[in-house]
């Protein structure tokens, strides 16, 4: 009697422990495709958002003024021979750099920075102060 009383235990906790198992897989497998889709979604406004590309020409920018929307993703490419250290300044006179990892910018070497609100902002070098361009940000360019 002792030996069914035990294997009918352990048939329930067996059975239990399966049903927990099953599921912790379920919850698992919903918290992943949440994630997943979360994921998908922050990765297609990224292939959406508009990149400017913003060249850096020895001793001064290709432009003097550049027009981008709040969202968008300037790219500062130096396709000079020399180093620059390209930094933002906002209206209110505060300075952004570019990439807290890189101050200086070698040849070759591109920078990106999202573009918040908007506002008339200024580019420029920091090893060379003669080197800045407008950067206007506006709801709609053309």
């Amino acid at each position: 009697m002792k030996f069914f009383a035990i294997e009918r235990i352990n048939k329930i906790f067996f059975h239990m422990v399966n049903r927990l198992i099953l599921i912790i897989l379920i919850t698992a497998s919903f918290i992943t495709c949440a994630y997943s889709m979360q994921l998908h979604t922050e990765i297609q406004k990224e292939a959406d958002t508009k990149v400017h590309k913003i060249y850096l020409l020895h001793h001064d920018f290709e432009f003097d003024v550049y027009k981008v929307s709040p969202g968008d993703i300037i790219e500062i490419i130096n396709q000079s021979d020399i180093s620059h250290s390209v930094y933002i300044e906002t209206p209110d006179e505060t300075i952004i750099n570019i990439d807290e990892k890189l101050y200086v910018q070698t040849p070759g070497v591109s920078v990106r920075w999202k573009v918040p609100e908007s506002g008339e902002f200024t580019l420029r070098c920091w090893i060379h102060p003669v080197i800045h361009a407008k950067l206007l940000i506006s709801e709609s360019i053309d």
